[in-house]
């Protein structure tokens, strides 16, 4: 935000877009909170394609970026826990594809390989420069 403003930019519409995306988290919170006071009786799993899609779209919204899901299924049931968990893992590949790599397009995919799930990332970024620390 404060780079934003530096740039002479209104930071209105900033403010706004962070809101959204606050009572957007909120809703989920209090949606997964919901669903674990439901305990054993309640429905422990949710559907990882919707999840990630929304999310993708929220995302692509903030940081003002193409984002998209590349899956062979369109559902994709898991468990509450594990969709948490990727959600977390994608939120962070893909504010850090934007904020550090300067990137405009972000494809997330989702493979299920038998009891297998493969999650991959791809970005039109800078990447790492070369010379970078060997890891």
């Amino acid at each position: 935000m404060t780079r934003w403003i530096r740039e002479g930019h209104d930071p209105a519409s900033e403010i706004a877009d962070l809101k959204a995306a606050l009572r957007s988290e909120q809703r989920d919170l209090r949606a997964a909170i919901q669903r674990l006071r439901r305990g054993e009786d309640g429905d422990r799993r949710t559907d990882l394609i919707d999840e990630v899609e929304t999310l993708l779209s929220e995302m692509g919204q903030h940081w003002h970026i193409a984002v998209r899901l590349a899956s062979s299924v369109r559902t994709l049931p898991v468990s509450i826990g594990l969709a948490y968990e990727i959600r977390q893992v994608v939120r962070e590949a893909v504010a850090n594809a934007a904020r550090h790599g300067g990137c405009d397009q972000v494809i997330v995919a989702l493979v299920r390989d038998g009891a297998r799930l493969k999650l991959s990332i791809a970005d039109n970024g800078a990447g790492v420069p070369s010379g970078g620390p060997d890891l």
